[in-house]
């Protein structure tokens, strides 16, 4: 009998105190590795208007961010295009980067045009580009 009540009290102790644990665990690992990339832009809806309203404001960083939530969350080439655009604009170079990487992919004589303009952007801000998918350097790095 006496051991019975106590199994009723340790079972339901001991079960809180492994799930306490496993969270302790999971937050402990996936706090140890970085954040995957969409993971990291999945903004709420506040945070949304914040960064627009400081996009709006010359924020080219907040530009950039809205460029990649809309990008990576939403998959819309539009939007994402239109405020890499803007960041591209005031010298955001990972938003010059994205764009030569999208319009090289479109691969038509406009998009090859835009390329060559995001690109003499960058080697006047004497910034090499090498990626994956495209490789142009600058001739001051040789």
């Amino acid at each position: 009998m006496f051991f019975s009540s106590i199994k009723k009290i340790i079972l339901p102790i001991l079960l809180i105190l492994l799930l306490i644990m496993f969270l302790i665990l999971e937050n402990m690992i996936s706090h140890g590795h970085p954040v995957t990339s969409w993971e990291e832009y999945n903004y709420s809806l506040f945070e949304i208007q914040k960064l627009k309203r400081y996009a709006r404001n010359g924020d080219n960083d907040a530009a950039y961010k809205l460029g990649m939530y809309y990008y990576l969350t939403r998959q819309n080439d539009e939007h994402s295009i239109f405020w890499f655009r803007i960041a591209a604009d005031g010298n955001h170079i990972e938003a010059i980067k994205e764009l030569i990487r999208y319009e090289s992919l479109l691969d038509t004589k406009e998009s090859k045009q835009i390329v060559a303009e995001y690109v003499q952007k960058l080697r006047t801000m004497e910034i090499s580009v090498m990626n994956d998918d495209f490789c142009i350097t600058d001739k001051r790095d040789e």
